[in-house]
């Protein structure tokens, strides 16, 4: 190699490693503004479930804007927890056995104006309550329970470097995500004439995660020492 050559690839090593010593990746995650039902007072960790359902909110969160920075990533993570009092009566005539559980099914989904970005649904089922009932004939026989619920929260997730989801949630103020669900009461039974009703509530939290690059001005000295380097590869090709 040349010593021309051998100056220029060395000054163009120390101008990459500048670069690269002046880029970093972080991480910045923001809770929804506006909870519903309560919300959870820890993540993860079963909350109030004050919301009756069905519902349909709009969840807003926190934009990513951080100045001088690139978004690379968005990870949503939105918690639910539901509670359900059921019941089973029979009003026909010899007794009646079976079991009646919750469903629900959630949809979350953020849009543009004119395009839907993403739509994320959980359908889930809460415990069964079995029940043996006697002879309604006379007097309906009714069997309840308050202690169905989903225990853990259910979550539902995205991670996504999409181009479009990284614009939605950059910017100033909020974005939104439309939380929908809806809710059947699911029977089976054998014998007499039964019927079934819930009463389902919920809470519903979140998280969102924005991953990011920032290019920033090198520690003093760093850049005394590249420099430095650069100066004395210059000093050696005037020597020479």
């Amino acid at each position: 190699m040349t010593q021309k050559r051998f100056y220029l690839s060395s000054v163009a090593g120390f101008a990459a490693l500048l670069a690269a010593s002046t880029a970093s990746a972080a991480v910045i995650s923001y809770r929804v503004t506006n909870p519903i039902g309560g919300g959870e007072a820890t993540l993860g960790v079963q909350g109030a479930m004050t919301q009756a359902t069905n519902v349909n909110i709009n969840l807003l969160w926190t934009k990513f804007n951080v100045a001088g920075a690139t978004l690379t990533n968005v990870q949503l993570q939105v918690y639910q927890d539901f509670i359900s009092t059921v019941s089973a009566t029979n009003t026909g005539a010899g007794g009646a056995s079976g079991s009646v559980r919750t469903e629900l099914v959630t949809d979350l989904t953020y849009t543009t104006p004119n395009t839907v970005l993403h739509d994320l649904s959980t359908d889930a089922f809460l415990p069964k309550l079995s029940y043996t009932l006697g002879d309604g004939t006379v007097t309906p026989t009714t069997t309840s329970s308050t202690a169905l619920t989903t225990g853990t929260p259910l979550l539902v997730s995205v991670s996504t470097a999409d181009a479009s989801t990284l614009t939605y949630f950059s910017g100033a103020g909020t974005a939104s995500t439309n939380y929908q669900t809806a809710i059947a009461t699911l029977l089976s039974n054998t014998g007499g004439n039964v019927s079934s009703i819930q009463s389902t509530h919920l809470d519903v939290d979140g998280l969102i995660t924005y991953t990011y690059t920032t290019t920033g001005v090198p520690e003093p000295m760093t850049a005394a020492l590249l420099m430095a380097g650069l100066g004395g590869l210059a000093a050696v090709r005037r020597r020479r």
